[in-house]
């Protein structure tokens, strides 16, 4: 979820707005709100007025889905997420950063190198055309290579490069950095219980946007 943040943020610094310059780690850390937070969170969001304001049209805003749907909105706006963004992905341009869309490939091939094009697709779930555009991409900047198999030479797997490797490393420690400065005030047991709930949400949707009649022939 946290790396779809980067899409938003990036457009907005093509479109023109301000960037702002990132606070160093210690920093973040001082700033950080107390536990108190989520109250003051949730007060500001739980009047109607406030919801219609936004755009909402939910009849029941205190519901576990309105409030769901709230802070899933918050995620993927506003300053703090440009901030996120910046920390997790760089600066287009400055040194170890990385466009959000190269990450999701660098996560993958990470895990499991030398897939095959249509497995890599399948497994961003995003279009076939689309990872050939990416992987173009990527190995322009060095960070993935696409080679032939040895028993198929229609057969073309994406690997990693060394470049790859490091930057993925670099940029997975800063997304670690942020998890667990974010957790600083929830328990042990509520960090277990956090993750996975929201694994089984995330799967839970999985299954609705994969809910699909399947395609016909003929």
């Amino acid at each position: 979820m946290l790396h779809n943040l980067g899409g938003i943020a990036a457009r907005n610094r093509h479109c023109g707005r301000p960037d702002r310059p990132s606070p160093g780690p210690s920093a973040a850390l001082a700033a950080r709100p107390t536990r108190a937070r989520p109250e003051r969170y949730a007060a500001a969001m739980s009047p109607v007025a406030s919801l219609a304001a936004n755009g909402d049209t939910e009849t029941t805003p205190d519901s576990p889905a309105a409030r769901m749907s709230r802070a899933w909105r918050e995620m993927r706006r506003g300053n703090a997420t440009a901030v996120l963004v910046e920390r997790l992905f760089g600066r287009p341009g400055e040194p170890d950063s990385v466009e959000p869309g190269h990450l999701d490939v660098l996560d993958v091939l990470s895990r499991h190198d030398g897939q095959r094009m249509s497995e890599l697709a399948a497994a961003l779930r995003v279009d076939p055309s689309t990872v050939t555009r990416t992987m173009q991409r990527m190995e322009a900047a060095g960070l993935a290579r696409r080679a032939a198999t040895d028993a198929d030479g229609r057969v073309v797997r994406a690997h990693l490069t060394d470049e790859g490797r490091r930057l993925h490393a670099v940029v997975a420690a800063r997304r670690s950095a942020v998890v667990e400065a974010a957790f600083h005030d929830f328990s042990p047991e509520e960090q277990e219980s956090l993750v996975e709930l929201l694994e089984r949400f995330l799967a839970a949707v999985d299954g609705v946007v994969s809910d699909r009649p399947a395609a016909t022939s003929g």
